[in-house]
């Protein structure tokens, strides 16, 4: 019974410490300017709809938005975007009529983003950063 015991708490202790080294782990960016570099497009758009799919047990959507403005790269009127929504895989889930302002890389002839991605300051340091503000 004590053998029985020892090993469940190992296999416990090592699916808590998979868990972990798993666990989505974000750069932090020193400022607007900073993570602008990284991304190919930013748009501040309403969630229309997301679609599910199952790739290799991972949950991915793929949301598309209308886009209420661009403001870097070309976003079109309604754009997709895909992503993780395993929150411990950086997923991020988008709910239908919520506007967000999102930041997107290229992948392929895809965007995509993460909760990593999503925008570390407000939209004013954002437009400060591109002239759009002064």
């Amino acid at each position: 019974m004590i053998f029985r015991a020892l090993i469940l708490s190992v296999v416990a202790t090592s699916v808590i410490a998979v868990s972990a080294a798993l666990a989505c782990s974000c750069v932090r960016y020193a400022n607007a300017e900073a993570q602008l570099r990284n991304a190919e497009i930013m748009f501040v758009g309403r969630a229309v709809e997301t679609v599910t799919r199952d790739d290799n047990g991972m949950t991915v959507g793929v949301t598309r938005f209308a886009v209420v403005r661009t403001l870097k790269g070309h976003a079109r009127d309604v754009q997709s975007i895909e992503h993780s929504m395993v929150g411990g895989m950086c997923g991020v889930t988008f709910r239908r009529g919520q506007t967000y302002a999102v930041i997107a890389d290229a992948d392929g002839h895809r965007f995509v983003t993460s909760s990593c991605s999503m925008p570390q300051f407000p939209i004013a340091e954002f437009e400060r950063v591109l002239g759009l503000r002064p």
